[in-house]
């Protein structure tokens, strides 16, 4: 922080230069950018609404033209429904052998309906053929030509694949068997399950499509609700490629429409939808944007060109202006800096009866004087941090030392003469010592960390028995980083003595080391009783201030700080606790990739 403060001056300098630089810079600009912000705001969405509600009404022309012409279903299935004799047609279609009239009354009921049908057929010249079906075990079904088709003699095996089943109208292209034809197929489900399809010819639609005349780059289609094509009109200017692309766009665009009138961006089109919900089909225009907004785009260019020419003007006006506003106050900058060098500060400097010529004379002298002080201020704080750094180290938790021997002895006096766990006590404990207490100051190896915190928790696994359990998770590519010592264990005897006080139940602790791209993660936590909320805030507040230390939580603040005095910034730490369910804290030391390589002779 004192380094950058050196420069200060310097930087408000360039500041200052580009304050100024800016100010003459939008003096000049500002005019351009006005218009074309204002042909931006006003003039473009103004074009784009314009041909959103020229497409619209084009599809809207087109759909009510489609309606009239799939209605002629609706005229075959009303007839249907209205008619007395319907159940001689039932029991025709029900019958063992259906397709063979059984009484006279069953050829005339059919005679009528095909005669109804074949006149629909002859008075418009876009529909090849009208068939009726009921539900019936071969599939027999009437034609307007007075043919009863099944299974086995029909003409046109196909056409039933696409019976609607949960609503009331389908629609499908596909080929007519024999004939070739190039069918659209409308089926509709009459109210008496009664199922009409009307055979439309492809080309009634492809007329019908031209006739809209798309613009230049402009595809007209009709899509059903899979989002399969049942007919497209192109504009003569769209490509080969822009015609894949907006077929590949299709589904995407059928799921965008989900029954609504409306326009949406789409893989570089402009698409504008009208869904005709009865017949479960959408009627799709698709703009390329460079076609749509061209002569936009051409204004546009004219404009950037203007403001680039202007701007160069005004970068070259603006930084002379500026350079002449600013020089003395460079000067000044580079005065400061030859006094903090040791430099002469009056070498080759213009003198002159002005407001610089005081601040040479002025502020020199007090920029000298605050210099001493500051390195002697920066001297102490090195050393008040040293010696604070070098105390928390040699802390070591004196109930702990405590503990541990008065259990150890009593271990050796019930057991006196033979190998005991006392043994093992006293030699896990002795190691324990040897790698706290000697180089306090050096690094060693995260492996070696983790093998002291070990030996600390068999220590206090035999003093707590089955109460208290300790499960491990250490990633294998951390262990060769470097770390301060004594930087895990206060971790796990913080949660020994706050997850267990004042509750006889178990203590489970659980200690991961794992690497999180070039960080290590070190995370200990238990299902301890934890602190309360207000409890947890003061103890964050505590983990970041300077104050005197509490006597609660001490060996984890210890941690803390000897790490930020290490890692400065870079290092983070958190904790996490609810009343009653256990309390975590969670390390990430930086620069595992970095980190220089440590040793573990504590250990030889």
């Amino acid at each position: 922080m004192r380094q950058g403060a050196y420069y200060e001056p310097v930087r408000l300098v360039r500041r200052h230069f580009l304050r100024t630089f800016l100010h003459f810079m939008m003096m000049s600009i500002l005019p351009m950018a006005c218009i074309f912000l204002a042909y931006s705001i006003y003039y473009i969405p103004k074009e784009s609404s314009n041909i959103e509600r020229s497409s619209l009404n084009s599809l809207s022309g087109l759909q009510e033209t489609i309606s009239l012409v799939f209605n002629d279903t609706s005229k075959v299935t009303n007839i249907l429904d209205s008619m007395n004799d319907i159940d001689v047609l039932h029991r025709m279609f029900s019958s063992p052998s259906p397709g063979q009239f059984e009484d006279y009354d069953e050829f005339s009921v059919c005679k009528q309906l095909a005669n109804y049908m074949n006149a629909i057929v002859n008075s418009r010249t876009y529909i090849e053929s009208i068939y009726v079906y009921y539900p019936n075990g071969k599939h027999a079904y009437l034609t307007n030509q007075m043919n009863i088709w099944n299974d086995e003699t029909s003409l046109d095996p196909g056409w039933m694949e696409s019976i609607p089943v949960n609503r009331r109208y389908s629609i499908s292209r596909r080929r007519i068997p024999g004939n070739n034809y190039d069918t659209l197929t409308v089926m509709e489900r009459s109210s008496r399950g009664f199922y009409v399809a009307v055979n439309f010819d492809m080309l009634f639609f492809e007329r019908l499509l031209t006739m809209l005349n798309p613009v230049e780059g402009q595809s007209i289609l009709l899509v059903d609700r899979l989002g399969d094509i049942l007919a497209a009109e192109f504009a003569s200017s769209v490509s080969r490629e822009d015609r894949a692309l907006v077929a590949e766009s299709i589904s995407e665009a059928v799921e965008a429409a989900s029954g609504m009138n409306v326009s949406r961006e789409l893989s570089g089109f402009t698409v504008f939808f009208e869904y005709m919900d009865d017949f479960g089909i959408l009627c799709i225009t698709a703009i390329a944007d460079r076609d749509l907004f061209s002569h936009i785009y051409d204004l546009l260019r004219i404009m950037v060109v203007a403001i680039a020419l202007c701007s160069i003007a005004s970068v070259a006006i603006s930084l002379g202006e500026s350079y002449s506003v600013t020089r003395r106050l460079k000067e000044i900058a580079d005065l400061f800096d030859d006094a903090r060098k040791g430099r002469d500060t009056h070498e080759g400097r213009t003198r002159g009866n002005d407001i610089y010529q005081y601040i040479y004379d002025h502020l020199i002298r007090t920029f000298i004087r605050n210099e001493y002080t500051r390195i002697a201020l920066d001297e102490k704080e090195i050393e008040a941090k040293y010696l604070e750094l070098s105390a928390l180290q040699y802390q070591i938790n004196p109930h702990f030392l405590y503990n541990s021997l008065q259990m150890i002895d009593f271990e050796v006096l019930r057991d006196v003469g033979r190998p005991c766990a006392a043994n093992s006590m006293i030699e896990d404990l002795s190691r324990f010592l040897q790698y706290s207490l000697r180089n306090p100051e050096a690094s060693v190896m995260l492996s070696a960390e983790v093998d002291a915190t070990k030996l600390y928790t068999n220590l206090m696994k035999s003093r707590m028995g089955d109460r208290l359990a300790f499960e491990w998770e250490i990633d294998d590519d951390a262990m060769d980083v470097e770390v301060p010592k004594l930087i895990i264990q206060p971790l796990v005897e913080n949660s020994i003595q706050h997850g267990m006080a004042g509750d006889s139940s178990d203590l489970c602790i659980s200690i991961t080391v794992s690497v999180e791209g070039k960080s290590v993660r070190i995370a200990v936590r238990d299902n301890g009783s934890g602190v309360s909320s207000s409890s947890l805030a003061e103890l964050r507040g505590n983990l970041v201030s300077d104050s005197a230390m509490t006597e609660s939580h001490i060996g984890l603040r210890n941690v803390v700080r000897r790490l930020r005095l290490r890692y400065g910034q870079s290092f983070q730490c958190s904790v996490d606790s609810t009343e009653g369910r256990g309390f975590e804290v969670v390390f990430i030391i930086p620069d595992v990739e970095n980190a220089e390589e440590g040793s573990d002779d504590e250990w030889n």
